[in-house]
């Protein structure tokens, strides 16, 4: 159980790097290597985890308050971590995060047809037109 945890969790960093450095590659940040896209990940994935032990201890006192700091807080942050790994502007942050976004958006949406369309198979339907 833990190994598949932490098979899982290897994969899911190496996605999450692969996207970063190809939005940042397509915005003309490329040239910081893999290497740069590993430990960019590594830091905006620990940070999120304190942003959002954070945000779970302020929604005790403001639940409101605490989802409006947390999202706006957690976006920042991950601007930051993004420019100051890649040394560039905030402009050109943003629009690797955008393209981030975007990309696994994008591939959610080619995996998640996949999966619904495997268990249309599965149960013997067909997803094709009438």
């Amino acid at each position: 159980m833990c190994g598949s945890i932490i098979i899982y969790l290897i994969i899911e960093l190496l996605i999450a790097s692969a996207v970063l450095h190809l939005a940042a590659w397509m915005t003309g940040h490329g040239n910081r290597g893999f290497g740069t896209a590993i430990a960019c990940t590594i830091v905006m994935y620990i940070v999120a985890i304190l942003i959002g032990v954070a945000a779970t201890i302020l929604a005790c006192l403001a639940p409101c308050i605490a989802l409006t700091l947390g999202v706006i807080v957690g976006f920042l942050v991950t601007i930051y971590i993004i420019q100051s790994m890649y040394e560039t502007s905030w402009g050109s942050a943003f629009l690797i995060w955008l393209v981030t976004v975007v990309v696994q958006i994008i591939m959610g949406l080619i995996f998640h047809g996949a999966e619904i369309s495997s268990r249309f198979s599965e149960a013997g339907m067909t997803t094709g037109g009438l």
